[in-house]
């Protein structure tokens, strides 16, 4: 079973992938010679489109870092909503050029759809810390200590405790 802790590490993970998806069809792109400096689809380029874009291309490095921060459930919306809407705008721009591209464009949407489906599993994944596992099997115990703090005990076989936070 994935705790939340997991889910959210795959979600930031696959965010950095997206990211990296499109930094190298950027590379290629200029490799291959399919872009002309100061252009965007064969328009002269403003300094506004020029924000408009890095803005939007910072969107995966932004959704890596909130993958980790935001707390359960908005952070599974917002990963479905800004995969979805990725989506979107990776297909609105079919075809490309170069297959390459194409290919790209294709690894793109299959990124998307397993950060839209890790953003849906999070629902059965609301517990931060995996400690259950061993509290279930018994090995353990309240500590009972009056500190206002809740600890576990956890108990070895014959060979002293360790405290753990609860």
């Amino acid at each position: 079973m994935r705790t939340m802790v997991d889910v959210r590490v795959i979600l930031s993970a696959l965010w950095g992938s997206l990211m990296l998806v499109f930094l190298l069809g950027d590379v290629l792109r200029i490799f291959a010679g399919d872009y002309t400096a100061g252009e965007l689809a064969g328009v002269p380029a403003s300094q506004s489109m020029w924000v408009g874009i890095a803005a939007l291309m910072l969107t995966p490095i932004l959704m890596m870092v909130l993958s980790l921060v935001v707390p359960y459930p908005a952070i599974r919306w917002v990963c479905i909503v800004a995969a979805g809407l990725w989506i979107v705008l990776t297909l609105m721009g079919l075809p490309y050029p170069g297959a390459y591209d194409n290919f790209l464009i294709g690894v793109s949407v299959v990124v998307c759809g397993a950060i839209i489906w890790y953003g849906l599993d999070v629902v059965g994944c609301h517990v931060a810390v995996s400690r259950s596992s061993a509290a279930d099997a018994g090995r353990m115990r309240p500590t009972g200590e009056p500190s206002g703090r809740r600890e576990l005990e956890y108990v070895r076989s014959g060979a002293g405790s360790a405290r753990l936070p609860r």
